[in-house]
């Protein structure tokens, strides 16, 4: 077959084209000029995605999430029934001592494998932004699935809880949204009015001590109220991946402006008529107080406001968010609550740890770990 452009169809810009324009290499300039929009345009773009994780929406919030080095849930854990014995072993006047067995249990990883079932919850602002943030369905909790107990700390204790869990607190406007959430849902449990919850209450002997502790500070109190709260749970069909809120105060970390110096802010709580129990504590007590019925919501250090993930601190101090939201305007720390010296040693060694707990491996062949030996692994005393 003959060439085309020995029959003077030649194509634009070829070299049998008499009308291209040649440059010094012999190549048509035409060509030449496509060439060169192309390297630029490619080029624009690399600059573009590079610039953008920069000055864009902010991409790397999700590194704050709750991620743990361990499964929770894991096989041969200790029951909760069995974790509060011994806590309830360990001397009733050395309440630090207890404390750290708790955050023991938690770096071991002997928690529910529920507690980061993340809950999506929903709000929408005055001006039709769009908010959501991921909580932990329950309060804080020890053990195992079946068999699980939740023991109150006080607030530093709590915000180490939640560094070992990689996570934050919930402030007092999540906690409130995600009360709202659950009651739409059918999932709270009415503080006071629920009759076999309500029975632990007057099962305890309030004028008098017990051998384990101080009222309100017991492990048999503990232990009671959470069974009874689980039975609760089961009747109503609610599981333990649902979102269950109103049967406990939640330690919040505090807001500028209302809570004290070094006091524990507390909110929540809700009784049958959805009244809320505990408003804002200003911070009446001291950031060691603690009692049976504070818990903590647990909460991703990540926001989404219309899609775009902010972290806790740059959506709480944003103005403009907390006037259409209604919410205190609020610096958020990476730690709510200052460490006393010897909680900030223990978490010091467990934060130069490259394995949370170096038994993982073997954890259904080794016994668990006792609460001697639990507290006694970093030897400190009585805290201050």
């Amino acid at each position: 077959m003959a060439d085309r452009t020995s029959q003077g169809a030649a194509r634009p810009g070829s070299l049998a084209d008499p009308a291209a324009e040649w440059d010094w290499r012999g190549q048509p300039r035409q060509r030449r000029r496509e060439w060169t929009i192309a390297a630029a345009v490619a080029l624009g773009a690399t600059l573009v995605g590079f610039a953008l994780p920069r000055w864009g929406p902010r991409t790397d919030v999700v590194k704050h999430a709750c991620v743990v080095a361990h499964q929770p849930g894991i096989r041969g854990a200790p029951s909760g029934s069995s974790l509060i014995d011994q806590y309830g072993a360990l001397d009733p006047g050395d309440e630090p001592a207890r404390h750290r067995f708790v955050l023991e249990q938690i770096a071991l990883g002997y928690l529910p494998s529920t507690w980061n079932r993340w809950v999506t919850v929903r709000a929408q602002g005055q001006k039709g932004t769009r908010v959501e943030f991921d909580v932990s369905p329950h309060g804080l909790r020890i053990g195992t699935d079946a068999d699980w107990v939740e023991v109150p700390l006080d607030g530093p204790h709590f915000a180490a809880a939640a560094e070992l869990l990689g996570c934050r607190l919930a402030t007092e406007w999540m906690v409130k949204q995600t009360h709202r959430q659950a009651r739409r849902d059918g999932n709270t449990v009415h503080y006071y009015s629920a009759a076999e919850i309500a029975a632990s209450l007057a099962w305890y002997d309030w004028d008098n001590n017990t051998p384990d502790g101080p009222k309100m500070k017991g492990a048999a109190f503990f232990r009671r109220r959470s069974s009874l709260l689980r039975r609760w749970l089961d009747q109503h069909d609610i599981a333990g991946s649902d979102l269950v809120s109103g049967y406990f105060k939640a330690v919040v970390p505090p807001i500028d402006g209302i809570t004290r110096p070094r006091g524990l802010e507390i909110v929540g709580g809700h009784d049958d008529e959805n009244h809320q129990i505990q408003p804002l504590s200003g911070g009446l007590h001291p950031q060691r107080f603690f009692d049976y019925s504070h818990n903590v919501r647990l909460a991703r250090n990540e926001i989404r406001v219309n899609g775009r993930p902010l972290t806790l601190n740059e959506f709480f101090t944003n103005v403009r968010y907390a006037r259409e939201f209604q919410f205190r305007y609020t610096v958020i720390t990476e730690h709510a609550y200052r460490y006393p010296e010897r909680l900030e040693r223990w978490m010091e060694e467990r934060r130069g740890r490259t394995e949370p707990h170096p038994r993982r491996s073997a954890i259904s062949t080794t016994r668990p770990t006792t609460a001697v030996e639990a507290v006694s692994a970093t030897p400190m005393g009585s805290d201050e």
